[in-house]
């Protein structure tokens, strides 16, 4: 608001912006308005603006997040193969977090009255040891945010005295302490299944997604986008709304 102060009567303040930053950019911090473009209208916004720091990362245009068109396409076939030879969407995939969850669980209790750093035993139970297998990209979106979930998560859960026995009690009741927890218990455990997306939510693992861009003209309330507009999603706005239900 200053800025436009200084550039009375204002809208030349918007050339000297265009000129300091080139592209113009659009910022979208409401829930509907990022599920019509995003959700309903996603292919319209499958492309990437490039970005250096990233490509130097990379070594090149490689991955998944900041490809896009064809090469993108073709990552993407790539990715979801591997996580199929994986067991993605089998019980295949799920024996072997089981079996990651109960080695977690055995390292933890052979700490005894030990003081415990639960953030490296979490990580290493999401699959540092499959780092060098993965792309950077795959670890990114995968290991770090599913580790960082479960970090706040129980954070989060031992700050509160009433959600952990509420967690318990539910446990006990629907599944008992005999076996391990399986997905196929996800329709059960009603609470649980309310208390991790409360801390998804609190958490805000991404208060801003990667940068869009527009493929084809559109239409964003009204106002019509060039094609090769950016177009970023304000994440944390949402999580952080009390008028979304």
């Amino acid at each position: 608001m200053l800025t436009l102060y200084f550039y009375e009567p204002g809208y030349d303040a918007f050339g000297m912006w265009k000129r300091k930053y080139d592209r113009p950019a659009i910022v979208l911090a409401d829930y509907e308005l990022m599920k019509e473009t995003l959700v309903k209208n996603g292919a319209a916004y499958t492309g990437r603006q490039e970005v250096p720091l990233s490509r130097m990362l990379r070594g090149g245009e490689y991955g998944i997040v900041d490809t896009s068109g064809a090469l993108w396409q073709q990552h993407r076939r790539f990715a979801i193969q591997v996580f199929r030879d994986f067991g993605m969407g089998k019980d295949m995939m799920q024996n072997r977090i089981l079996e990651e969850v109960s080695d977690f669980l055995k390292k933890c209790k052979q700490s005894a009255d030990d003081p415990l750093d639960l953030r490296n035993h979490i990580d290493m139970a999401v699959g540092n040891n499959q780092l060098r297998k993965v792309c950077f990209d795959l670890w990114l979106a995968g290991m770090e945010t599913t580790s960082n979930t479960l970090y706040w998560g129980i954070l989060y859960i031992l700050l509160d005295s009433g959600v952990q026995k509420a967690i318990h009690d539910e446990l006990d009741i629907k599944i008992g302490s005999d076996r391990l927890i399986t997905m196929a218990d996800r329709s059960k455990l009603h609470y649980m299944n309310a208390a991790i997306t409360e801390i998804q939510r609190l958490a805000n693992l991404l208060p801003m997604n990667v940068l869009h861009e527009t493929t084809c003209d559109v239409e964003i309330e009204g106002y019509s986008i060039p094609k090769g507009t950016l177009v970023l999603p304000q994440i944390s706005t949402v999580m952080y709304d009390e008028e979304v239900r």
